[in-house]
């Protein structure tokens, strides 16, 4: 799913906001790829979940997309002289902004704009002892719970029906063996 169906997604998100529809039907081709017609299907909120927790570590499309496109943004700002520096230096996007953002001034045409302006009120800068990727991590964490609106992700079923059996050593065993992926799906 990551490397076939998302690659070009990931590519093309870094430069341009994701819309909401395109959003929906990538989440359509995924859930069509890998359910297939089969009648019992899991949501994908509970296979976006890690493997440690019952799910797939299947990526949030929205999550993701928003997070690329604020890390490119970021970056580009840095760089003087350039367009983009300009107007995030112009709307004073180039520090995080306030909690609520308030983002009126920024023109409705430059949508991505208004993205980094929601996205830096909830994310802090990246710390000096902070690698990329875990940096990465954080924002990604961030505007999936965000964009999911609860702080932690509902109980899944299973958990819910017995709730005294040790779910993470079952998720961790699942994970571990050595068998084959469809096995494990099973």
């Amino acid at each position: 799913m990551h490397t076939y169906l998302q690659s070009r997604a990931w590519y093309t998100t870094q430069n341009f906001p994701m819309p909401t529809d395109c959003a929906r039907q990538v989440n359509t081709a995924i859930s069509w790829y890998i359910w297939r017609g089969e009648i019992f299907r899991v949501p994908i909120s509970t296979l976006q979940r890690r493997k440690r927790q019952g799910g797939w570590d299947l990526k949030n499309v929205s999550a993701k997309s928003r997070a690329l496109l604020y890390l490119r943004l970021q970056s580009q700002g840095q760089n003087t002289g350039t367009p983009t520096a300009e107007w995030l230096r112009a709307w004073k996007l180039h520090a995080p902004s306030s909690n609520p953002p308030y983002m009126p001034t920024i023109p409705a045409h430059m949508e991505y704009l208004r993205h980094c302006a929601q996205n830096s009120a909830y994310i802090a800068p990246q710390q000096p002892t902070e690698t990329l990727k875990a940096y990465k991590r954080r924002i990604y964490n961030t505007l999936q719970t965000l964009l999911r609106a609860t702080p932690e992700p509902a109980e899944m079923r299973v958990t819910r029906l017995w709730p005294n059996t040790d779910w993470t050593t079952i998720w961790r065993n699942l994970q571990d063996i050595p068998v084959t992926d469809e096995t494990k799906v099973t």
